[in-house]
């Protein structure tokens, strides 16, 4: 008996070992083209009558990091998802994204890029880069008063392409 739980053990050992030895071979993104999404302080409160009928920015809250072989990508943001715990969906239209800063410096667009549930184009570079790091402030409304208090969540989808 004891032999034989030895044995399941090493089997056990075994098959784990060759799925993380074959498991990093798996990628849904090349090892060469990628990007990664960081979100630091994506939430709003909104408590006050001048916060419903203003403008929201969180500064510096979403950063992209690009990598791309051939040195030519596309980025693109769309809202793919949301939900409330109130009955009136809010729009994905009220959110927007701002380009902040760019490292190291490239041609871009600073201009607000207001999201909908189809990708807006955010980035395009034809120049040569290795590594780029985008860092886009999160602009919501304003809200008015349309809608019924309550939690509202978005999920923003970001996606790269290239030629």
């Amino acid at each position: 008996m004891q032999n034989t739980i030895k044995k399941n053990k090493i089997r056990s050992l075994i098959l784990v070992w060759a799925f993380s030895f074959f498991l990093p071979a798996a990628h849904a993104q090349s090892k060469n083209d990628r990007i990664q999404v960081t979100g630091t302080a994506t939430n709003y409160t909104l408590t006050t009558a001048a916060m419903l009928e203003a403008v929201q920015t969180l500064s510096n809250s979403i950063t992209l990091d690009v990598v791309a072989k051939d040195n030519r990508c596309s980025i693109y943001a769309m809202v793919s998802g949301s939900s409330t715990t109130s009955s009136t969906p809010m729009p994905a239209s009220l959110l927007a994204l701002q380009l902040s800063s760019i490292s190291p410096p490239l041609p871009a667009n600073f201009s607000t890029i207001q999201l909908s549930q189809t990708n807006q184009l955010l980035f395009q570079s034809s120049a040569s880069f290795n590594h780029e790091s985008l860092v886009y402030n999160l602009l919501l409304g304003p809200v008015g008063y349309n809608f019924n208090p309550g939690t509202y969540s978005f999920t923003i989808l970001f996606t790269m392409t290239q030629p």
